[in-house]
């Protein structure tokens, strides 16, 4: 991560006064990456999440893959493409704050608890906010670079002048440029034996909840140093009660999905085939690459068990299930189940 933000379950942005007296229960989630929930803005995932001072506002970034500070990419958000969502926020001025839903005001209050909360979730912020009606423009996600990706909206007052739709100049100027996509694929395997994880059934816009879920999940996952810290946190979340999604939604996008896909990995890479310390080199990123994935892929599994194994009749048929799949994994995935 280039920079401390937070990482709530979902992260809520309200004045310091609802801060506060917070209950520690999560809002519904929103069906964009970002909305306004019961006078709240809310975000739907749990990635890195920053606010910012920004004109007469202030402008909300959730980080899916940046070298360095968001912050440095401020000046250049675009004129055209954000579109207004329903509702607004009313802010009595003062201070607001960014702060993890999951925990309530009295756990942040906590001694005992802070380090830990930050450490999982990170340090509230907290900017201050003039009073006024205020209105969401969301941009989505915006590329400002090749190294950087992230889903960008706003809190503007809604005084001022809407944003001027997208045109297709400014559309093809916005795209993704060919040099990322082709940066996005996978890594050549060239001298280690394996095969990465097959892709995550693709997205339209009639896919389902969970659906959307698990390819953001694993996106999350990929792209951070320590993905155990993500699992970590969606499996309380889940134990908890806090993702709302049920067993059977869960069983009913999976299910397609069977044999589980783990991609291939030997043991260990096979020294013979390098000849100089760069191709040594290339042969582990490759190795450590193909772990990473597997590790993602298989964390993304176990927190479909944790949705399963909540269902007894589901969890006897997973039990079934997985006995089937990827023998490295197998005895794992069934222990996992049992335990649930």
């Amino acid at each position: 991560m280039s920079e401390a933000g937070v990482t709530g379950n979902p992260s809520i942005f309200a004045s310091a006064t609802v801060f506060q007296s917070w209950n520690g229960k999560a809002p519904a989630s929103p069906k964009a990456f970002v909305g306004f929930v019961k006078g709240l803005v809310a975000f739907h995932d749990p990635e890195l999440t920053l606010v910012y001072p920004h004109g007469n506002g202030v402008v909300l970034v959730q980080q899916i893959a940046a070298s360095s500070n968001p912050k440095r990419y401020l000046k250049k958000l675009p004129a055209t493409g954000w579109k207004s969502i329903a509702g607004s926020f009313s802010s009595e001025g003062g201070e607001h704050v960014l702060f993890d839903a999951m925990y309530s005001a009295a756990d942040y209050a906590d001694r005992d608890q802070r380090e830990d909360i930050e450490a999982e979730s990170g340090k509230p912020i907290r900017i201050t906010l003039a009073k006024g009606e205020y209105r969401l423009d969301v941009l989505g996600t915006w590329k400002p670079d090749d190294e950087t990706e992230l889903m960008v909206a706003r809190l503007v007052p809604t005084s001022e002048p809407l944003a001027k739709p997208e045109t297709k100049a400014t559309a093809k100027a916005n795209a993704t440029p060919k040099a990322q996509v082709k940066q996005a694929k996978e890594m050549k395997l060239q001298f280690v034996d394996g095969r990465f994880p097959g892709p995550l059934p693709p997205l339209d816009e009639s896919s389902p909840p969970f659906l959307r879920y698990l390819h953001e999940l694993e996106t999350a996952m990929r792209e951070v140093k320590r993905p155990v810290d993500i699992w970590n946190k969606e499996a309380t979340a889940i134990d908890k009660g806090k993702r709302r999604f049920t067993p059977a939604d869960a069983h009913a996008v999976v299910s397609t999905m069977l044999p589980i896909d783990l991609g291939k990995q030997p043991d260990n890479p096979d020294r013979s085939r390098v000849k100089s310390k760069p191709q040594w080199n290339q042969q582990n990123r490759e190795f450590q690459a193909l772990s990473d994935r597997r590790f993602v892929r298989s964390g993304l599994w176990t927190l479909i068990l944790k949705f399963v194994g909540r269902d007894a009749k589901l969890k006897r048929e997973w039990m079934k299930h997985v006995k089937q799949t990827d023998a490295f994994y197998r005895d794992g995935f069934v222990h996992f189940l049992k335990q649930q």
